[in-house]
């Protein structure tokens, strides 16, 4: 398994950038009622 930490470009002894070699999800709500409810999610499924 690779980790964050082995996805950094070193520059001999410093860090030069920083990687990332995880996945990444995001879930995006918007209330549009004006009502200011929060979103509550019980379940969400990811396909691809």
């Amino acid at each position: 398994m690779l980790s964050d930490e082995h996805a950094e470009e070193m520059e001999g002894e410093r860090i030069r950038a920083l990687g990332f070699s995880g996945a990444f999800v995001g879930l995006w709500a918007w209330e549009l009622t004006g009502g200011g409810l929060p979103a509550d999610f019980d379940e969400a499924t990811y396909r691809t």
